[in-house]
C-alpha cells in the first residue's frame, strides 16, 4: 500500500466507546453456528449501523453492506456517486477503515469499493460450524476512471474480529503484487483471483509472467491449491493461447520470444500440478525448435535449473 491510500486501523475499543454513545450497544446474539455466542467486545450489527448513521449524517450514502458471521462490512459513496470509503466492523469496533484519497503530482487518487465476502458462509449448507476467520474482497481504484489501475485486495477476518490484508500464495522473490480480477469460474459459491505470477532473476530480455489461478480457502486466505478440474480448464485454455504465439515465434525464428513463450509453458504445466519431467519437455521442445545459431546454451541452462528448483 503506497504512502498516498489512507490506511488505518483504528484503536477498535476506543471507537466502540464513541460509538455506543451514538447507538445503544445491545448484547450480542448468538452465533447462527451450534449456538456460538460472542462473548466480548461489541455488537457488529449495532455497531455497524451506529457507523452507518455518522456516514448518513455527513452527507455520504450507504452503497453496499456485506455480512459475515464475524464481521459487517459497508462502502460509502459521495454525493457524486463516487466511492468514497470502506468499513469493516467486528466485535472490536471499526477493524478496518480506508478512506479515498485525492491525487497529487507523486501519488495517483485511490478509491475503495466493496466487492463481497469470498464465500457466503451464512447461506452455505455444506457449513456446520463457525470458521475461525472469513474472507472478504476490496477493489482498489488508482488514478482516474478512465486509465486508472484496479487492485483487489483479500482481507481475513478472524472470530476475534481482527481484520489482516492477506498475501497472495505467489514466489516469495517477487514484488508486492495484487490481484487482478475476483470472479466465482467453476459455480462452487467461492470466489476465485487472477494475479500476476512473474518469472524474476532470468537471464532473458524479457520477464516471463503467467496470471496465477488462486482459490478461497475454509480460512479465508487464497491458495494456488484448488479442485483439479478448475485448474485444468483454466491452464489448459492458457496453454492453448501461447502454443499458437509458438508456432508463429518459432517460424520467424524469433528466439527471445521462443524461450519466453517456453518458461510460460513450463510455468503453467507446474501450476496445474505436472510434474518436473513433465516442465523440463516442454522447455526442451520449445529450445529444439530453433536453429542452433539462435540458440542460447546459457539460457537454456538458467531456465531449466529454475524448473529443478520448484520455481
Amino acid at each position: 500500500m503506497t504512502s498516498a491510500a489512507k490506511y488505518r486501523v483504528t484503536n477498535a475499543y476506543g471507537v466502540a466507546a464513541l460509538l455506543c454513545l451514538l447507538a445503544s450497544c445491545a448484547s450480542t446474539p448468538p452465533d447462527p453456528f451450534q449456538g456460538v455466542q460472542l462473548r466480548l467486545g461489541v455488537d457488529p450489527q449495532n455497531e455497524a449501523e451506529a457507523v452507518q448513521a455518522l456516514f448518513e449524517q455527513a452527507g455520504y450514502r450507504l452503497a453496499k453492506r456485506v455480512a459475515g458471521i464475524w464481521f459487517t462490512a459497508m462502502q460509502f459513496d459521495d454525493n457524486q456517486g463516487q466511492p468514497h470509503a470502506v468499513r469493516v466492523v467486528t466485535v472490536r469496533g471499526i477493524a478496518l477503515a480506508l478512506d479515498a484519497a485525492e491525487g497529487s503530482a507523486l501519488n495517483p487518487a485511490v478509491r475503495y469499493q466493496l466487492l463481497d465476502a469470498t464465500r457466503d458462509l451464512r447461506h452455505d449448507t455444506h457449513v456446520t460450524t463457525a470458521p475461525q476467520s472469513e474472507g472478504l474482497l476490496v477493489l482498489e481504484l488508482r488514478g482516474s476512471s478512465e486509465q486508472g489501475e484496479q487492485c483487489v485486495r483479500p482481507y481475513q477476518v478472524s472470530r476475534a474480529g481482527v481484520v489482516l490484508g492477506q498475501q497472495l500464495d505467489l514466489p516469495a522473490q517477487q514484488a508486492p503484487v495484487c490481484a487482478e480480477a475476483a470472479e466465482d469460474r467453476d459455480g462452487d459459491g467461492r470466489v476465485e483471483l487472477t494475479a500476476e505470477y512473474r518469472v524474476e532473476g532470468l537471464p532473458l530480455p524479457v520477464v516471463p509472467e503467467v496470471k496465477a489461478l488462486l482459490f478461497a480457502n475454509d480460512e479465508g486466505g487464497y491458495s494456488r491449491k484448488g479442485p483439479q478440474a478448475a485448474l485444468d480448464a483454466y491452464y489448459e485454455a492458457e496453454t492453448s493461447k501461447r502454443n499458437e504465439i509458438l508456432k508463429q515465434r518459432i517460424a520467424q525464428q524469433s528466439a527471445v520470444e521462443v524461450y519466453r513463450l517456453a518458461v510460460e509453458l513450463a510455468l503453467i504445466a507446474h501450476l496445474q500440478g505436472r510434474d518436473v519431467a513433465a516442465q523440463r519437455a516442454l522447455l526442451t521442445q520449445a529450445f529444439d525448435a530453433l536453429p542452433k545459431d539462435k540458440r542460447e546454451a546459457d539460457w537454456e541452462k538458467a531456465l531449466v535449473a529454475r524448473v529443478d528448483e520448484g520455481w
